[in-house]
């Protein structure tokens, strides 16, 4: 059976890994800036880049946006 890495892209998206035995959830990971006087949220890529090291790890066949 193949293993399935779904993502819902954007800052409050999330990443969903199932086949195999395998089922977790993970949120886009994020943290706040501060932008002039406001605080925004910004995708934390190297987080997501350490996350989809290890889904490769776990031998992802199949990613869906």
């Amino acid at each position: 059976m193949s293993i399935v890495l779904g993502i819902d892209p954007g800052l409050n998206g999330a990443m969903c890994l199932y086949g195999d035995g395998i089922f977790a959830i993970h949120d886009m990971p994020t943290f706040d800036m501060q932008v002039g006087k406001t605080v925004r949220k910004r995708v934390d890529m190297l987080k997501l880049a350490d996350l989809l090291d290890g889904f490769a790890v776990m031998g992802v066949d199949i990613a869906v946006l």
